[in-house]
């Protein structure tokens, strides 16, 4: 097996990207304000053994409600970079990471608008999207 450059038997993402870009990328969590069926009574209202309220990063950090202004794509992206790059050092790139919730419980229309608000940005490089497999 050949390793990497690092000495990695695999090709790691963050490798990748450090390689791409030249400097490690970082996320920026984001909320797109869809909910969970396991939630929102859908299927159920206790969440599941993958909720945590506390698990979503910037919530957690800037100690704000992230439910208040999740249509402001912008302003949120705006205020997660400036976090990120003072928290990191970082004045490099970044992967907009929408994570709390299923972030696929919309229809494709509302998503896609989201989602593309989110990558206009110039700084952004890339897009994760935490969601469970039955709301795909």
């Amino acid at each position: 097996m050949k390793m990497n450059k690092n000495k990695e038997h695999y090709n790691s993402f963050n490798t990748f990207l450090k390689d791409r870009f030249g400097y490690k990328v970082y996320k920026v969590t984001l909320d797109s304000g869809c909910t969970c069926p396991n939630k929102d009574g859908t299927i159920g209202t206790n969440g599941c053994i993958f909720c945590s309220k506390d698990s979503y990063v910037m919530s957690t950090a800037l100690n704000t409600n992230t439910n208040s202004n999740s249509n402001d794509i912008e302003a949120n992206l705006k205020n997660g970079i400036e976090y990120v790059k003072k928290r990191h050092k970082n004045t490099g790139n970044f992967i907009v990471y929408f994570q709390k919730d299923s972030n696929t419980n919309k229809p494709a229309d509302e998503l896609r608008q989201i989602f593309f608000r989110a990558i206009d940005h110039p700084d952004i490089v890339g897009l994760s999207i935490a969601t469970r497999p039955d709301c795909m």
